[in-house]
């Protein structure tokens, strides 16, 4: 049976840290805004009425902190993502039964099959989102406002809702991640190998498998066959339960928030202030079934946020503040991000002595995709295992136990000293413009 004991400096042995008594008496520390929204809502999957009624909390809680909040729902087909597995799998599986009786037709089938499926599944196109209805969602935001002229817009963002439990990630561990991928990569090979065994030389009597003599022929199907089996991962992918998701991702949420309250702090002075950094704090919603708030968002607020020199600073899940990596690419959606940025993050983290690495997302995709592919500029920050699938990665594990409280304040620590750098270098910017810049 899978191991669900607690990792090394989780909550139950770090303990829970405590709010600084300087910030507002009803702020919880990041581990116990996790905490209370996983014990009030548990599971929020996209849409539910339990996301939905963390989203109304997260406003409340901004409301009560920063004097500000708005939310902006939208309508999303928030089923498209997972339920299309339902018919990408069986369609590859039902063209490698054709092939015995017309490789023409099964060939154009597969091929169709794997061009939908890494287009509208892995590249995230969202190109058969119409074929699902539409359901409701919303994102929730606050916003800071400097205390001179506001230069640039800084979005620091968590999303709220969590993953429906991928079965086998949780029973096979990083063995369940290799199933799935190389089911997907199946689909995809079953496109191209059948197009090659129909169309690309003099195909065998009938163009049909079942008539063919050549054992390349044979062979090549049946490696096709072998490699389209683990698809049954894609096809089965969910369990029948929600994970509490305190790691993805009340964690970056919690984070941003923090950053929030510490520049809200009214026991602040205002020399320590920001002067020309506007930081809007961001609960995203949908984000589990395929980006759908933050798409959402930036279709609803594009040139608006393009005016004000808007960035995304997009936290994702910090189980460790030993295993931060700064993302530097996408490769699912082919985002690519701010090389100096990640520069200037990784030189941040580095100075306020926490290890933190340049790396490469592989696998799946954040809500920072959404801006780069508007053109806004993004970064992306995860506290996750980079070598191997994390245990807690969309499984149960995903709770408040395997969560380091000790570790979003570290990361908070020093994104606070990054952005008051940050706004200071707008300030000099500022002041060598002269006067009329603010």
């Amino acid at each position: 049976m899978p191991d669900d004991k607690p990792f090394a400096r989780a909550a139950t042995e770090s303990g829970e840290p405590q709010a600084s008594p300087s910030l507002h008496d009803q702020a919880l520390s990041p581990w116990d805004f996790v905490q209370d929204i996983v014990a009030r809502y548990g599971p929020r999957a996209p849409g539910s009425s339990a996301e939905a009624a963390a989203q109304r909390y997260v406003e409340a809680d901004f409301r009560n902190l920063f004097g500000t909040a708005q939310s902006g729902p939208f309508e999303a087909a928030l089923d498209a993502k997972f339920q299309s597995l339902r018919l990408f799998v069986p369609l590859c599986w039902i063209a490698l039964l054709l092939a015995w009786w017309s490789l023409p037709a099964a060939a154009v089938l597969a091929a169709v099959n794997a061009v939908l499926f890494f287009g509208h599944f892995v590249h995230y196109r969202d190109w058969l989102d119409r074929l699902w209805p539409f359901r409701s969602s919303s994102n929730v935001w606050a916003d800071l406002e400097p205390t001179g002229a506001v230069h640039e817009t800084l979005i620091l963002a968590g999303h709220v809702d969590s993953a429906t439990e991928f079965r086998w990630w949780y029973r096979w561990g990083h063995d369940g991640l290799l199933a799935t991928i190389v089911g997907g990569f199946g689909l995809v090979f079953a496109g191209l190998s059948l197009m090659l065994l129909a169309f690309a030389q003099p195909g065998p009597a009938g163009d049909a498998l079942s008539t063919a003599t050549a054992p390349t022929w044979h062979v090549l199907y049946g490696l096709t066959v072998l490699l389209a089996i683990p698809a049954f991962t894609l096809l089965f992918i969910h369990g029948k339960n929600g994970v509490d998701g305190a790691i993805d991702n009340l964690s970056g949420l919690a984070i941003a928030r923090e950053l929030g309250r510490r520049f809200a702090d009214p026991a602040l002075p205002v020399e320590q202030r920001l002067r020309h950094t506007r930081l809007r704090i961001m609960s995203f919603g949908s984000e589990e079934c395929g980006l759908k708030g933050s798409r959402a968002y930036v279709r609803q607020h594009r040139e608006t946020l393009a005016a004000e020199n808007a960035r995304l600073l997009n936290l994702e899940s910090f189980r460790d503040a030993r295993m931060i990596s700064v993302v530097g690419r996408e490769w699912f959606t082919g985002a690519r991000y701010a090389k100096n940025w990640q520069r200037e993050l990784l030189a941040a983290f580095a100075e306020g002595g926490v290890p933190a690495q340049a790396q490469d997302l592989m696998l799946g995709a954040t809500d920072a995709t959404s801006f780069a592919a508007a053109g806004l500029p993004a970064i992306c920050l995860i506290g996750l295992d980079a070598e191997r699938l994390d245990p807690t990665y969309h499984t149960r594990r995903d709770r408040t136990y395997n969560l380091d409280p000790r570790g979003m304040l570290d990361v908070a620590a020093v994104l606070e000293v990054y952005l008051r750098k940050r706004d200071a270098a707008l300030s000099g910017q500022a002041h060598r413009a002269g006067p009329a810049s603010g």
